[in-house]
């Protein structure tokens, strides 16, 4: 894959991300979830924006940002293979799996672009409220198929 096509895979991921969190965060109990709400929405989903500003403005392989992200295994086969598991989890409605591949990808991040862990830690509090939950998890496959089309390129 290209570079465009690894920075709008990032991207595409991240995008998903927060779709995901909107929809976990709802599911949770009343009580915690307002606190999530308020964590997510005046704070760390403006990071997660910054985030995602970032890497649109990467215009090149040869900016520190994108070197990072390479020297973290975020570009090349390497984002291809953690592409296919996301998606595949995904697909399949295996939250858990996804949450854990999920939390990989996003400590590769932190490495390449400042301001990424509160997204990281965020999801580990969220992931935290799914333990038990039943597998397949259809709410993430309505999630991932919401428009017809894969949200990060892998079919």
């Amino acid at each position: 894959m290209s570079f465009v096509g690894d920075k709008a895979a990032l991207v595409g991921i991240l995008q998903f991300t927060e779709k995901l969190f909107d929809h976990l965060i709802q599911r949770m109990p009343p009580e915690d979830r307002t606190r999530f709400q308020e964590a997510w929405n005046l704070e760390v989903r403006a990071q997660l924006h910054q985030v995602i500003a970032t890497l649109n403005g990467v215009q090149s392989e040869q900016e520190p940002v994108w070197e990072k992200l390479a020297a973290s295994g975020l570009t090349g086969r390497s984002l291809n293979l953690k592409r296919h598991y996301l998606a595949t989890s995904a697909s399949n409605g295996f939250l858990k799996k996804f949450l854990k591949f999920l939390n990989s990808l996003l400590q590769s991040l932190i490495a390449g672009i400042p301001g990424a862990e509160p997204i990281k830690e965020l999801k580990d509090y969220i992931e935290s409220f799914f333990d038990e939950v039943p597998e397949p998890d259809n709410g993430l496959t309505t999630l991932f198929n919401m428009g017809g089309f894969v949200p990060f390129g892998m079919p």
